[in-house]
């Protein structure tokens, strides 16, 4: 579930127009709705937005029923895109990049190096989650 997606059909327009329009404290808004009501849902992956650390209340509730992973691309692999409202420039990318990365790590339950492909990264993902819920 890609909740960035289920927020442009929430609102009825894509981010960037929600961020121009609307503001990213509404987008804020709409993100914790949406993350709320997916955390509960069970055999499901969450695909959120790198924003969502942002607030605790979305990390005690995608902890609430599952794992979260970090994946960890190197600064250098991250580009930025006109899609991505507080990351559309070089320079936004790094200074999210800054902000933002000890939060990853202080709200992840697993950081995931990207080190191959993204078959290799699911691969890591698909071993830890299994290894981490194996009832002995």
């Amino acid at each position: 579930i890609d909740t960035d997606k289920l927020i442009e059909k929430k609102v009825g327009t894509d981010i960037p127009t929600i961020f121009r329009n609307m503001g990213e404290g509404y987008f804020r808004g709409i993100e914790q709705e949406i993350v709320n009501s997916c955390s509960p849902l069970n055999g499901k992956i969450l695909a959120t937005g790198g924003g969502v650390i942002l607030n605790s209340d979305n990390i005690r509730a995608l902890r609430s029923n599952g794992r979260i992973y970090f994946i960890d691309r190197p600064l250098r692999e991250l580009l930025p895109t006109e899609d991505r409202p507080l990351s559309s420039t070089r320079e936004d990318v790094e200074k999210r990049y800054a902000e933002r990365y000890h939060i990853y790590l202080s709200s992840c339950d697993k950081r995931i190096e990207v080190d191959g492909s993204a078959k290799d990264v699911a691969d890591k993902i698909i071993g830890d989650f299994f290894n981490e819920n194996i009832c002995d």
